[in-house]
């Protein structure tokens, strides 16, 4: 949303806002220098100032006050002064400790994340909060700077060289890497700073951690894990799967007795493998094992068992391994109309998965037998124009292209 600027009579209320909650009078003369200032149409501009006014409270230096702070030529230099009047108040280096962390992090500091890293006590950071309350904005439970001229401030003060920022982000990152632990935030932060301090290669060797990358995983998705490694991998180091393989068989022999931890590590795994395009050995290999874990597990859910059952097959017809992927996308079908019923939407789906193995092989009236046959349940279920239904038609559609049968079909 856009502000227009404060008309004059707007900017006369303000100041006689100011002068009804101070102990420190506006002369005729400070009030015509702040009226006349440039910036004097700016909200955010007279607010601050005024605010920074109420709290000088000594009456001989008021005038000096204002002609420093008036001596700013954006609001990004008003909070520069602001900042270092803070700074001669007696907090000194706490400022520029507080505000770099802020500055550094990626999506903003809990108060107590903020204390831990500026090894700092609830007293020293009060005085900052006070002053610069209006300047944070909240995400979550996290302070972040409400706008950019704070952000502008303390990187003209405090981070004016290149240097100064990688050492402020790497700063961050070996804190996250220190602490005990490990919860979302470290997937959060951790991997980014490590980006945004230039330590590539330190990014590199930590992507290629096998708890590390299910954990990212998990918590941040696969596609925030692969831009990580399109940014860390090294010219001519190989395709992520041929280095973490070594990694992730030795993880699965060290934990072989923690079942559940390894369908999870497991699963993270090959779901970004799969995700990368990397439809190769090694991910094949993890769905196979998957299986064999849910298969051979007690008290195991059955659904997670079909997911896994269907995952295998999925690997191998990527891999164009369609006489392995057959009988396993056959057997998912069994399963799943023996576990969930023959019209369920998982079941619907087995039926889908093998007729695109069929259209894949060319035995297109295999497939085109069980492409009608889940369009029947679908339109029944679902209606003829939703989107499953209408996707279901589309993949009728390319078989006929691949048939040759180029005729107009009226399907519906």
């Amino acid at each position: 949303m856009k502000f227009e600027p404060l008309v004059k009579e707007e900017q006369e209320q303000l100041i006689q806002r100011f002068q009804e909650n101070s102990s420190n009078e506006l002369d005729g003369g400070m009030r015509q220098m702040i009226l006349t200032h440039p910036l004097a149409g700016s909200p955010l501009f007279l607010e601050v100032l005024l605010k920074e006014l109420r709290q000088c409270g000594r009456h001989d230096t008021f005038k000096v006050q204002l002609a420093f702070y008036l001596s700013s030529k954006s609001v990004a230099e008003l909070y520069e002064r602001v900042l270092e009047q803070l700074e001669n108040d007696g907090n000194g280096d706490v400022v520029r400790k507080v505000m770099t962390a802020i500055w550094a992090s990626r999506a903003g500091l809990t108060e107590t994340e903020l204390l831990a890293i500026t090894e700092l006590t609830p007293l020293q950071w009060a005085p900052i909060d006070l002053a610069l309350k209006k300047a944070f904005g909240r995400n979550g439970n996290r302070l972040v700077f409400d706008h950019d001229y704070l952000r502008i401030a303390v990187e003209d003060r405090y981070l004016p060289t290149e240097e100064q920022k990688l050492n402020a982000h790497s700063e961050l990152a070996d804190w996250y890497e220190a602490r005990d632990g490990w919860d979302e935030r470290d997937s959060e932060e951790l991997p980014w700073q490590l980006q945004e301090a230039a330590r590539f290669k330190d990014l590199h060797e930590w992507l290629l951690q096998p708890w590390a990358l299910a954990k990212l995983q998990w918590d941040r998705g696969s596609r925030e894990f692969i831009n990580y490694w399109l940014v860390a991998k090294e010219d001519g180091c190989g395709e992520l799967d041929e280095l973490i393989a070594d990694a992730v068989e030795k993880e699965i022999e060290e934990r072989k007795d923690d079942a559940g931890y390894l369908i999870w590590l497991i699963d993270r795994i090959a779901g970004l493998l799969d995700e990368a395009g990397l439809n190769r050995e090694l991910l094949l290999r993890l769905r196979t094992t998957s299986l064999e874990l849910e298969e051979a597990t007690e008290g195991r859910d059955e659904e997670w068992i079909l997911s896994s059952l269907d995952w295998l097959p999925k690997a191998h017809r990527k891999m164009v391994n369609y006489n392995e992927a057959e009988p396993l996308y056959l057997h998912c079908l069994e399963a799943s109309e023996s576990l969930l019923g023959p019209e369920h939407p998982s079941t619907l789906t087995s039926i889908n998965n093998l007729a695109n193995l069929y259209r894949d092989k060319g035995e297109y009236e295999k497939a085109e037998t069980l492409y009608n046959r889940e369009l029947e349940a679908r339109e029944r279920l679902l209606g003829t124009e939703h989107p499953d239904t209408l996707l279901n038609i589309n993949n009728l559609a390319l078989l006929y292209h691949n048939k040759g049968e180029y005729e107009i079909r009226i399907i519906l």
